[in-house]
């Protein structure tokens, strides 16, 4: 009996032994950087190098941090475009997942110390399926804290793009008429509830023409749709007043029920008739309580800012 308890006890001890070895290296293992494969092409620059960007980078205001568009050949020796940051010409960090490739047209905007960029990120017939990442960031450190794409799900696609003006100068940064950034519309606290807003032009479909617009807001340092009906009044009165003895487009319909001035029935009723816009219509207003989690969907692959060793070649 004395010896199936020591035989017991030492099981136990094994058991506990084993299992504290197991939290010890899951948590060794997760504070390992992430790995990757494939290079960064490099430039010397005086006695050190220096990731080589597909045009003109973006300078922090009041910082050494150059964001931009850098030349990243994979394992397989495709180029592709990786959003990459390099603080004070000396440490460097790219956004890191399997499946994207910034390209085409840049948009960029600040609000205090976030940076907001929106880019193509894969290929797209419309040349809208755009990826949104947020960056928090100090004098000399960046902090990858969101990334939405398009959201679709089982009857409706929602592509976009962030409105964007055709300033040159803001914040005291210039971008030239032929630059591949352009200007976001200001990002700034339209509702009055403390959080910033980004407007977004929505794309559905195959269409070239934006559809709509949308609002999101950074809270809790993510990208959230922000489904304020203040924020949809006044287009849907837009609406109403261009389209009064017309047929009313999808976006009369989308803001009438985003600003409460119809509801899902009425909507229904309306549309009773046209059975194509019903289909792309009250679908996605059903699902509106998805949008938010259609477009993080991509957030799924698990996007990750990783710290790249300019002295690795």
């Amino acid at each position: 009996m004395l010896n199936k308890k020591r035989e017991y006890q030492n099981d136990l001890l094994s058991g506990k032994l084993l299992l504290a070895l197991f939290f010890f290296l899951s948590a060794f293992l997760s504070s390992v950087p992430q790995s990757y494969s494939g290079e960064f092409v490099l430039k010397k620059i005086d006695s050190r190098n220096e990731p080589e960007s597909y045009g003109p980078v973006i300078i922090f205001p009041g910082t050494d941090i150059k964001a931009g568009e850098y030349r990243y050949l994979s394992d397989n020796n495709n180029e592709l475009g990786r959003l990459g940051f390099l603080i004070r010409g000396s440490r460097f960090y790219f956004v890191q997942s399997d499946e994207y490739d910034l390209s085409g047209d840049i948009n960029i905007g600040f609000y205090n110390n976030f940076f907001i960029i929106d880019a193509p990120g894969y290929g797209s017939v419309t040349g809208h399926s755009h990826l949104m990442f947020l960056v928090k960031y100090t004098n000399d450190s960046v902090k990858l804290l969101d990334v939405i794409g398009g959201a679709h799900g089982d009857k409706y696609g929602l592509d976009f793009i962030s409105a964007y003006v055709e300033e040159t100068t803001k914040f005291g940064i210039f971008l030239g008429k032929n630059s591949s950034f352009s200007w976001m519309e200001d990002i700034k606290d339209i509702d009055g509830d403390g959080n910033p807003e980004v407007k977004l032009k929505i794309y559905r479909g195959y269409g070239f023409e934006p559809e709509f617009e949308l609002y999101l807001k950074i809270i809790g340092d993510k990208l959230q749709v922000n489904l304020n009906p203040v924020l949809y009044k006044s287009l849907f009165e837009r609406e109403k007043s261009e389209n009064r003895l017309k047929a009313k487009p999808d976006a009369y319909y989308i803001y009438g029920y985003l600003a409460k001035g119809l509801n899902i029935d009425e909507i229904k009723f309306m549309l009773g008739a046209n059975k194509e816009q019903y289909e792309l219509v009250v679908p996605l207003l059903e699902g509106i309580s998805m949008w938010n989690a259609a477009f993080h969907y991509v957030s799924g692959e698990k996007f990750k800012l990783i710290e790249y060793d300019l002295g690795r070649r």
